[in-house]
């Protein structure tokens, strides 16, 4: 249940990379991309190029159940998502609508309300700037994140660090739902 007086609804945070996948999402990937005669890296340069359309084997970075964890927890908690993943460097400049659509096909139910500013590389600080923007009154959130706490300083409190090897588990919606229910961030003027 979510604090009486906080105006919104929860938010949370979310990485890609080691949340939605592992690295045997990733060699599955890999393998696909090296099967069409491009390597992973020549496909990551074309997607940091601003061609995230030529990673036709996409869909394959994201786990089936680390998605289905993520949908648990975000209808438990009634949360929107944004994205504070490196991916939202691949999206900046994009309509918002082309993640949104990624994220749609590969099973993720919530509402994507944007992303992090991709300016700012470091997460937690890119988590504050947002919150502070277009969250002034406060909220309840959740950073799900294979980083350390320590790249969220200010909001260390409300992050979920995932296993990098197999991404969001069924284990950790308890975890996740005490985060996002407990006391809410409020951003400081």
């Amino acid at each position: 249940m979510i604090p009486q007086g906080v105006p919104t609804r929860p938010v949370v945070f979310l990485d890609i990379d080691g949340v939605l996948n592992g690295p045997a999402d990733y060699a599955r990937w890999s393998a696909r991309t090296r099967e069409s005669n491009r390597s992973p890296g020549q496909v990551i340069a074309e997607v940091q190029a601003g061609r995230p359309e030529v990673d036709e084997h996409v869909d394959l970075l994201f786990n089936p159940g680390c998605v289905a964890t993520l949908n648990k927890i975000c209808a438990e908690a009634n949360a929107d998502i944004v994205c504070s993943s490196s991916w939202r460097l691949f999206y900046a400049d994009k309509p918002p609508g082309e993640l949104l659509y990624i994220l749609r096909r590969n099973g993720v139910e919530a509402p994507l309300l944007g992303v992090t500013p991709p300016r700012l590389y470091q997460r937690g600080e890119a988590v504050r700037c947002w919150l502070q923007q277009e969250r002034p009154g406060g909220t309840c959130l959740l950073i799900l994140d294979d980083e350390p706490a320590s790249e969220f300083r200010g909001v260390a409190k409300w992050h979920l660090r995932t296993n990098e090897q197999s991404g969001l588990v069924p284990s950790d919606v308890s975890r996740a739902l005490q985060i996002i229910t407990a006391a809410p961030y409020f951003p400081k003027p």
